[in-house]
């Protein structure tokens, strides 16, 4: 997380890779399933401090739409189901939310 986005704001994933979320900004944070107003109660990491870290491994093939709870517009997705852009699969892991 930069400051007021996820970088990248898309990703997509192999079932079974891991994606770990790091606040690299001055700004409290989180990575929340689903939409603004309308979390979807799969994952939440609750708030990100400066240098917080979240991990999740994605083990089903689905669309997640997440967001930053404390700044709504910043938004992002998960494609899982295909071919992994993070250069892995099962378990591999992508770092750099």
């Amino acid at each position: 997380m930069q400051l007021s986005s996820f970088q990248p704001p898309a990703l997509s994933l192999a079932v079974g890779d891991t994606v770990r979320w790091a606040d690299g900004s001055s700004m409290i944070h989180t990575t929340t399933s689903g939409t603004p107003g309308n979390p979807s109660g799969i994952r939440s990491s609750g708030d990100l401090y400066n240098g917080g870290t979240f991990t999740f491994v994605f083990k089903t093939s689905w669309n997640y739409s997440y967001y930053c709870m404390n700044h709504s517009s910043m938004t992002g997705i998960m494609t899982v189901g295909g071919e992994s852009s993070t250069g892995g699969g099962g378990g591999t892991g992508y770092s750099g939310y």
